[in-house]
């Protein structure tokens, strides 16, 4: 669960992390602006992702997402390229975390006899730091020589990885 402190802690740990002006997306989790200016001052090119959901539904769809209306860019500190705001990194690395924890959930109730060996794969993944690199089969398909993947989006570094290579992309702009 979030909360106004381990907010701070984060943004504190991203700015150890980290060296000259960069560009920050964020969710709109409230407690995000105030901790990014308090940490970063004016050092810093900030903006908010901030979904807008239709009302909440009841009876069997109320376990379902709610739908998203609306996403309103907000910026808040510098000069963020409009280009660059996104989410899809943590959004993908949130997927593929609930998909390899379903995976793993089927497998302990498939093979109850197993669960030493399951103890024995998640403490080597955390040994040997591959759980923050998740490597994806479209990246081996793609030709990726490397099983070292982007250490958030879980796969080879672009901008955004909602936004193809492919798609074309206006005069004047880069192709990420």
């Amino acid at each position: 669960m979030r909360n106004r402190r381990d907010t701070l802690a984060f943004i504190l740990k991203l700015r150890r992390a980290t060296t000259g002006k960069f560009q920050l997306s964020t969710d709109g989790w409230p407690s995000y602006p105030e901790a990014v200016e308090r940490v970063f001052g004016a050092d810093i090119h900030y903006a908010q992702l901030v979904k807008v959901y239709a009302a909440s539904r009841d009876g069997e769809q109320r376990y379902s997402p709610a739908e998203v209306v609306d996403v309103e860019v907000v910026p808040r500190i510098g000069m963020p390229d409009y280009e660059r705001i996104c989410a899809s990194h943590v959004e993908r690395q949130n997927l593929t975390m609930r998909m390899h924890l379903r995976r793993l959930t089927r497998v302990a109730n498939a093979q109850r006899s197993n669960r030493p060996l399951i103890s024995l794969g998640l403490q080597f993944s955390r040994e040997s730091g591959d759980s923050a690199r998740f490597t994806s089969e479209p990246n081996v398909r793609a030709g990726s020589r490397s099983s070292r993947t982007h250490p958030i989006a879980g796969r080879p570094g672009r901008a955004c990885p909602s936004r193809s290579k492919r798609q074309s992309v206006r005069p004047g702009l880069r192709a990420r």
